[in-house]
């Protein structure tokens, strides 16, 4: 190694700058090896980011009543399974209630119950495919087939006959973040050579066309090319998106009301609506992020139908790739490790928040989401080291000033004493210890010490006790008289008191 790489590298090692040294070698830690707590770290600002930018949104009001645009859950909840029965339904139950919506004019149908294996009457399966095709816009779900301990095994599909009726497939994967959470989904995903869309997305393009044929439309948001199918793949996915921390209220109608009484499905002229249970312990609980920290449980049709809004709305976020992260966490940090001269902490500071102010800015107006958690963990590291570093030093300069005071105070040829406002002694010096005696330390009382003629001795004790009300210095009018030993004539004093501040009016 050179010479001048040497001194380089010491360079880069001087105190100064070794927080920020730190606080790189911590940021390639979490982009390399330790990248789960990177990701965990990310997902939490995330959410506070995305909290804090939706506080400032408004929420799509959903209501059919409202006359806006949105998609209507249909929920098969509790007094839907009391009143027509318990789950599963027959199928014929089913068709009567996709049925019931034709006639209402919805625009298309997600439904979101999984039917893959056939009913114990073919019958049903037949006549749930003929409502199927009577209604022309029924999208299906796909789900991940998984082993028992979770891992993709494959593709689970609704039963081919009924498969073949819906006017498309989407896969209704919910993908669960490292923290337990869901805040996204893929806009595609498939197995071995078969891919799907994301069920919101199969179904505002089939609202868009009519038909789950042909290519783009409308509605489709894909910005990213899709992959080319991996055969040996068991579950892929592709074009990660996360849901918008954003209000939606999203209307829900009973299934056991629409049935009971058609007519109030005359609000459901042109809509989206989407079929699903909500009934209590039949469909897993979605944990979703929530308000301050909080997890909200949604059901999958919940979930479903709020992607869906997000999708209609333009809102859904796209993560930027992993070289963006790797410049927003690497630039900031090497800026302030290279720069020539130290740097205040205002700007250090400024220098870090610029990129999250940047995120911010970018999750807000773009729907981009750039992860700024590595530099903000990275960044609080280094400017908690420089402030601790700078007490540190700040510390030492103090602990060697009173040092060379002491050492000063102890050569003075003066006797020089500090009192507290009691009156005992803090500290004193050698000529000081040599007039009061051998008794004479600090925390011993100073008046029982003084060898001198009861007046002296009272005017100067009255002198201290004037002190403690001002801040000038006070001297004695007159020569105070110091006893000295016995048949030696008493030695003449001058006094000068020093007022000093100390903490807690001592």
């Amino acid at each position: 190694m050179t010479g001048t790489s040497w001194r380089g590298l010491r360079a880069l090692a001087a105190p100064a700058r070794l927080p920020w040294l730190l606080a790189l070698l911590l940021a390639l830690a979490l982009l390399g090896p330790a990248q789960p707590l990177r990701v965990r770290i990310d997902l939490l600002v995330h959410d506070l980011v995305s909290t804090l930018a939706s506080a400032r949104l408004p929420g799509q009001a959903t209501d059919p009543a409202d006359g806006t645009e949105g998609p209507v859950i249909i929920a098969i909840d509790d007094a839907s399974l009391q009143a027509l029965g318990p789950w599963p339904w027959p199928r014929t139950l089913h068709a009567e209630l996709i049925d019931t919506l034709r006639r209402a004019g919805v625009q298309a149908i997600g439904y979101g119950v999984m039917f893959a294996e056939p009913s114990r009457q073919p019958e049903d399966d037949l006549r749930l495919a003929a409502a199927m095709r009577a209604q022309g816009r029924v999208v299906l779900p796909v789900l991940p087939l998984r082993d028992g301990s979770g891992r993709p095994q494959g593709a689970l599909e609704p039963l081919p006959l009924l498969a073949a009726s819906a006017a498309a497939l989407g896969h209704a994967e919910a993908p669960i973040d490292a923290d337990g959470r869901i805040r996204g989904l893929a806009l595609q995903a498939g197995s071995g050579l078969q891919r799907w869309e994301a069920l919101p997305l199969a179904l505002q393009r089939v609202a868009a066309t009519g038909s789950g044929g042909g290519g783009g439309s409308p509605g489709r948001r894909l910005t990213e090319p899709p992959p080319e199918p991996d055969p040996t793949l068991p579950w892929w996915r592709h074009d990660l998106r996360l849901l918008p921390d954003r209000p939606v209220r999203l209307h829900v109608i009973s299934a056991i009301d629409l049935l009971g009484d058609p007519a109030r499905a005359g609000a459901l002229l042109g809509r989206s609506v989407w079929v699903g249970v909500t009934a209590t312990g039949i469909d897993p609980a979605l944990p979703t992020p929530g308000r301050a920290g909080q997890v909200d449980l949604l059901s999958t049709v919940q979930w479903q139908a709020r992607v869906q809004a997000a999708l209609e709305q333009g809102t859904l976020v796209r993560p930027l790739g992993d070289l963006w992260l790797w410049l927003l966490t690497l630039l900031p940090l090497l800026g302030m490790l290279l720069r020539p001269v130290p740097a205040s902490p205002a700007l250090a500071l400024g220098w870090l928040l610029l990129p999250c102010a940047a995120a911010t800015l970018l999750l807000t107006t773009q729907a981009l989401w750039l992860p700024v958690g590595t530099l903000a963990c990275a960044g609080a590291l280094a400017l908690l080291l420089e402030r601790l570093m700078a007490l540190q030093g700040a510390r030492r300069g103090l602990r060697e000033e009173r040092e060379l005071a002491l050492a000063t105070l102890q050569v003075l040829g003066e006797a020089v004493i500090s009192l507290d406002g009691q009156g005992r002694i803090v500290q004193l010096n050698a000529r000081a210890r040599q007039w009061l005696g051998a008794d004479a330390a600090p925390g011993r009382a100073l008046a029982p010490l003084l060898r001198m003629p009861a007046l002296d001795r009272r005017i100067l004790l009255q002198a201290l006790d004037d002190s403690r009300h001002q801040t000038a210095p006070l001297t004695p009018d007159l020569p105070l008289r110091l006893a000295r030993d016995p048949g030696q004539a008493d030695r003449p004093l001058l006094a000068s008191i020093q007022p000093l501040p100390a903490p807690r009016d001592d």
